[in-house]
């Protein structure tokens, strides 16, 4: 008796899901730089098919994952230890200094050191006041999204929601705010383009290790990617939060950039 084809294929995503994660599970535990190849390898597919399978179920290629894992330990050992910028750079797998810090900045919105230096910026901010960001250059624009969202009852926390224009939240967002409580949001002066809504919500509190480097009682939210154009200026896009999967990249962002100014 043939297998319906939605069994089938069910079964079939399945088996790409759990191989997807044995594969991020290995990028997490590595200790050198692996290759494409290498993660092919442990997926046991060709690195073609194996990068289009991994691009199709997290949204990003293996190579953006991996690097995210290790700007995300960068940012942890930053904050945690006395080790030099350098030695950090080291550490995550870099081999130049330059290279390292042009794409910390570039994937976390702020240099190594002015990271560093982060908690006692965030100590001055206001995490009980709902907040806007926008560059002033944007405040023409036309573009709007009118947002609603499922939240956990009874979770107080900060929620930081922007715009990105793919499925990891790096650098700062197009337009960013934060809100002190769930409910209906919205983000005006989008540009046109092809966007993706990314959210993280972490729990009300003053320590600030806890907003930038997020673990713990962290739960995230995002869109599908879509479009804002002449003709469709408005999105109506819904946010449920859940908890992270051993699937969801980490947010390399500091989540704190969303309240600050521009550089």
């Amino acid at each position: 008796m043939p297998i319906p084809l939605n069994m089938e294929s069910d079964d079939i995503l399945v088996d790409h899901t759990l191989m997807v994660e044995r594969v991020i599970t290995a990028m997490r535990a590595e200790t050198e730089l692996l290759s494409l190849n290498d993660y092919a390898d442990i997926a046991g597919l060709s690195p073609f098919y194996f990068n289009r399978i991994f691009r199709s179920i997290i949204g990003i290629p293996p190579g953006e994952f991996a690097t995210s894992l290790r700007f995300e330990r960068a940012k942890l050992l930053l904050l945690t230890t006395p080790a030099s910028v350098t030695d950090i750079c080291f550490e995550v797998g870099y081999g130049s200094l330059g290279t390292f810090s042009s794409r910390f900045k570039s994937l976390v919105g702020v240099s190594p050191a002015e990271f560093r230096q982060m908690p006692d910026t965030v100590s001055d901010l206001d995490f009980s006041q709902s907040t806007f960001r926008i560059n002033p250059a944007q405040l023409h624009i036309r573009g709007r999204i009118e947002g609603t969202m499922t939240f956990p009852e009874g979770q107080k926390s900060s929620i930081f929601i922007g715009v990105f224009p793919g499925s990891l939240a790096v650098s700062r967002p197009v337009v960013g705010r934060m809100l002190t409580e769930p409910g209906s949001w919205e983000l005006p002066h989008v540009p046109y383009g092809r966007w993706v809504v990314l959210s993280a919500a972490v729990p009300s509190q003053n320590d600030p290790l806890h907003h930038l480097v997020p673990q713990g009682q962290l739960l995230v939210a995002s869109s599908v990617p879509f479009n804002i154009h002449p003709g469709e200026e408005v999105k109506q896009i819904h946010l449920n939060y859940a908890a992270p999967s051993p699937l969801h990249a980490p947010v390399v962002v500091a989540l704190p950039a969303l309240l600050m100014g521009e550089d």
